[in-house]
């Protein structure tokens, strides 16, 4: 993978130098992976830093994984759908975390009290 300055947005020939993915298959992929879609400004495909990342697991799925281009979008939009699970099952834990807290405290005030 090629450095190349920091920005918001590249073209396709700054994603393919960094991705190492030529220009004709990150074409072609968009077409079959909806979220690979750039923006578009004076008809030039402009490439967030999210979609290098997307590009950079597409290529991984797909050459060290078995995966074939037309499952990619659902594999990602399930990898999404875990971390998120994930993050609401942590959120749950710590707001079970704070409700011990609150009843271990309630319990040490009541056995002061006796």
């Amino acid at each position: 993978m090629v450095k190349i300055k920091e920005k918001m947005f590249y073209t396709i020939g700054e994603v393919e130098q960094i991705t190492e993915i030529k220009q004709h298959v990150i074409r072609s992929w968009e077409k079959k992976i909806p979220s690979l879609a750039p923006m578009r400004h004076n008809n030039r495909r402009l490439y967030s830093k999210k979609i290098l990342q997307i590009l950079q697991n597409a290529k991984d799925m797909i050459k060290n994984h078995g995966y074939k281009v037309s499952s990619i979008e659902m594999a990602l939009n399930k990898n999404l759908q875990e971390k998120s699970s994930i993050a609401a099952i942590d959120s749950t834990i710590n707001d079970l975390r704070q409700i011990l807290e609150n009843i271990e405290s309630a319990i040490s005030k009541l056995e002061e009290l006796e």
